[in-house]
């Protein structure tokens, strides 16, 4: 049973606002000038037990608390508001929990800040309200009873602020939810706050980060806290994301690093609460549909780079290749067996120790890494190696570690059993690259930043704020540090991820962490990547085959599936998972095909991958964002389309010969069998001659390569455009030739 004391485990913030020894205070009313700086009012309250019929609540009432000397300023109090126009979809709202604003670290997500309101907003003031309108939608802050606001261009209430007296005329005498308020915890006099809003009745909520649940969010409650969840089939998440959208036709981006505890619905269906861990509420308000929101977050708060093309091809791994010899082999083997490979990544062997990271190779295992390197690379191979920031008693940097460039606790020591990086103490980033920078000049390509879940939270960090701010921004500091010194050697933009925050999103590429090796473990993990979609992130991949153990040959080949049409694609995880391993005679010629249809279809992922980079969109595209009036795609998560021509239902469970999948409107067309689809709705479909089922949409064209070993012996000038026209005849389409321009093609 996990609880609030475990290290490493994200705490339910709703607990504090549950005690009673907490000061509340809630906004009464505002004054705000047309620039948007202004004054809300909050009056004290508290919690009060209520006894009806056997069964004890608690209720808010309002109340002077006892202070001396008066140190906050009697009651109601006034505390600071800034309101911003940041573009023409996204307007900032900061409400501070102090009499004068506190220097507080930029949580470092919006990387585009104006300082003055965005000109398209006009605002409005009278006696009632202060709104700002906008081309796309407008804002309302109520002077009293206070309350915001945010309407569509109709003028429809898209989102609204929830308050105590909201919940008094709904008759919640006794609170299910939390309105919207801020508490004192008694225990520290730590400030945290509360973001409440109305929820609509057939209202969806969905992103907040690589969620492996459900798709709606509604009705589930995220910690927002970034965490090992030792696999695909809890509540924790690698990467928690604060920024949801909603089929109303907002976003809500919280930009903080602090911990945040989401109720979307749980204790009181009318109404989310966002529990926040710090004295600030400061959040994004975004109008419009997905994509036009995923665009303007994206702009703000930084989009993902395009790969380098050689990793669009196969990552070939296990945990862990451990010898050169043993690396050698495999790359022989890949060749041999003609299966397209670009990558061998090795794991935690290649240092002396097992797991032991030093940032060197074992002399007795690896004669010779720096020829062995090269003499891969002659035969189209790259090499990615794991390393981790946490370094254990018996590793032979450990002193080193702890005297200079570790986290340390209030007392100035180590605050966990191993020494961990301090990234936000530039002497620790620059000798972490010190040590990557031979590495990456000996020829390696690719640094998988594993682990940086378990920055400690209670940690003393050298930017001067403690884990409450430093623990989930831990993930954005370590992959900065690796994606900037391979990007300073090699000239690519990479690393390989697994920890994330909002704006992680800018160092590609992240990956799904430990999933089960299971029906189930695959099922998650696809909602995990379109969850993950919709926060920002637009590359991402995951273990063909899961982690947790080595996958029978009809999970692997339908998880391989799947994963061609992410945008990066790994087999890694308990060994072997070389194809060659398998007994049945027939695996390897179908994992043969798998991987042959993907290095066929690198062109189009790899046009479609900058277009998603351009306009801040992910790859592996849940269906909503290409349909959103359409309720039925709201709800699909284990469907998906890869880039805006395809669309893929996977086989999730053995033995399937036909699923039913949900066609948009405007024609599809069977990848194998090119059976068309003229309606949309919903169809059942046979499985063709691979364990997945591939649409094309009508209208549109194709680029496909010829099958080649490995991205740099692919042959760009021999390119077919497939076409798959519309009814009327017409097609059209992009294509990218390596790092040629983009070429527009019609039919």
């Amino acid at each position: 049973m996990f609880t609030n004391d475990m290290i490493g485990q994200p705490q339910d913030l709703r607990d504090d606002f549950n005690d009673a020894r907490n000061r509340w205070h809630l906004p009464l009313s505002a004054e705000i000038s047309t620039e948007g700086s202004g004054q809300v009012r909050w009056h004290t309250a508290g919690l009060a037990q209520r006894a009806a019929f056997n069964t004890t609540t608690n209720r808010i009432e309002a109340g002077d608390h006892w202070d001396f000397p008066n140190t906050y300023g009697g009651n109601p109090l006034s505390w600071p508001c800034q309101i911003t126009a940041l573009s023409e979809r996204a307007i900032r709202i900061r409400l501070t929990a102090r009499p004068h604003k506190a220097k507080r670290l930029d949580p470092g997500i919006l990387i585009h800040q104006p300082l003055t309101t965005d000109p398209t907003w006009a605002v409005q003031q009278d006696e009632e309200a202060t709104r700002w309108i906008g081309a796309h939608g407008s804002l309302e802050l109520r002077h009293e009873p206070f309350a915001l606001i945010l309407r569509n261009p109709t003028g429809d209430i898209v989102w609204q602020s929830f308050h105590c007296e909201d919940a008094k005329d709904e008759s919640l005498y006794n609170f299910h939810t939390t309105p919207t308020a801020s508490i004192r915890r008694e225990q520290d006099f730590r400030w945290q706050h509360c973001l409440a809003w109305r929820l609509h009745p057939d209202e969806v909520v969905v992103g907040g980060g690589e969620h492996f649940g459900p798709g709606n969010k509604r009705g589930q409650v995220m910690n927002w806290c970034t965490t090992d969840p030792h696999g695909t089939q809890s509540p924790f998440m690698y990467k928690p994301v604060p920024f949801i959208m909603s089929n109303q036709g907002y976003g809500l981006l919280f930009n903080t690093t602090a911990r945040i505890t989401a109720d979307l619905g749980t204790r009181y269906h009318s109404a989310a609460s966002a529990y926040i861990d710090d004295d600030e509420i400061d959040i994004v308000l975004f109008c419009g549909d997905p994509t036009d929101i995923l665009s303007d977050y994206t702009q703000l708060s930084g989009r993902s780079p395009v790969p380098p093309l050689w990793s669009y091809g196969l990552w070939m791994s296990r945990i862990t290749y451990s010898r050169e010899d043993e690396v050698r082999e495999v790359a022989r083997n890949l060749r041999h067996h003609d299966i397209p490979c670009d990558v061998i990544h090795l794991d935690t062997g290649w240092f002396e120790k097992d797991w032991c990271c030093d940032f060197e190779f074992s002399s007795e295992r690896f004669q010779d890494p720096t020829t062995m390197i090269q003499d891969l690379k002659i035969d189209g191979f790259k090499i990615s190696l794991w390393q981790l920031p946490y370094f254990t008693p018996h590793n032979k940097l450990y002193a080193e570690v702890s005297e200079h460039y570790a986290i340390s606790d209030a007392d100035g020591q180590l605050p966990t059993g191993d020494a961990i990086l301090d990234y936000s103490l530039p002497e620790a980033e620059s000798w972490y690259q010190g040590h990557l920078a031979p590495l990456l000049k000996m020829g390696v390509a690719a640094i998988k930043v594993d682990f940086g879940e378990a920055a400690p939270l209670k940690g003393r960090y050298a930017s001067g704020s403690s884990g409450r701010y430093e623990h989930n921004r831990y993930p954005m500091r370590y992959q900065q540090a690796a994606f900037d010194i391979t990007q300073k050697i090699s000239g690519d933009g990479i690393v390989w991820a697994r920890a994330g925050w909002a704006g992680c999103q800018r160092y590609p590429i992240h990956w799904g962490g430990d999933a089960e090796s299971t029906d189930q473990g695959l099922a998650s993990s696809i909602r995990g990547g379109l969850s993950l979609g919709l926060s920002g992130f637009s590359f991402w991949s995951h273990d063909a085959g899961g982690f947790t153990k080595r996958p029978d040959g009809e999970l692997y080949l339908r998880w391989l599936g799947v994963g061609i049409f992410g945008s990066h694609l790994r087999t890694h995880g308990q060994p072997p998972r070389e194809p060659w391993t398998y007994d049945d005679p027939t695996f390897m010629d179908q994992f043969r095909d798998i991987i042959n249809l993907r290095y066929q279809l690198i062109p189009y992922l790899w046009t479609q991958s900058h277009r998603c980079a351009e306009q801040g969109q992910p790859l592996m595209r849940a269906m909503l964002l290409d349909n959103p009036d359409a309720p039925e795609a709201w709800a699909l998560d284990n469907q998906f389309r890869c880039g805006t021509d395809l669309l893929i239902a996977p086989l999730l469970q053995e033995g399937l010969t036909h699923r039913r999948v949900w066609l948009p409107d405007g024609g599809w067309m069977n990848w194998f069998s090119e059976e068309r689809y003229e309606q949309g709705g919903w169809v059942t479909i046979e499985v063709g001659a691979l364990p997945v089922i591939v649409l094309v949409r009508c209208g549109s064209i194709i680029p496909v390569a010829p099958v080649a070993q490995h991205t740099s012996a692919i042959d760009w000038e021999a390119i077919d455009l497939r076409v798959v026209p519309s009814p009327d005849g017409s097609a059209e389409g992009w294509l990218k030739r390596g790092e040629g321009p983009l070429e527009y093609h019609q039919h």
